[in-house]
């Protein structure tokens, strides 16, 4: 993962467990925004119960957890789910890309 923060300019990274409900909610949402922006911004998912020393580096402590970074620097996070979750996730990426 670490190798991909340093490599793209923007990368978006879910943190998610497959019990989690509201990460289930927020998941078609990440799949949409990589697929708007592929080849632009990497997007990464994961698993916070098969990669738990991974979510304590960043400090995840509630799932879902969706990390926008800027060359390999956390720029904005979002916790839980929200209905507007995609359009301000799509707005801090498009901030970035300018």
């Amino acid at each position: 993962m670490d190798i991909a923060l340093k490599q793209c300019q923007v990368a978006v990274v879910d943190f998610w467990a497959e019990w989690c409900a509201p990460c289930r909610l927020t998941s078609p949402i990440v799949e949409e925004v990589a697929e708007k922006f592929a080849g632009r911004v990497a997007v990464l998912k994961v698993n916070v119960d098969e990669n738990p020393e991974v979510a304590a580096v960043y400090d995840v402590m509630s799932i879902p957890t969706i990390i926008v970074f800027w060359r390999g620097r956390e720029f904005k996070r979002f916790v839980g789910y929200s209905p507007f979750l995609r359009g301000e996730l799509e707005k801090a990426i498009m901030r970035l890309m300018v």
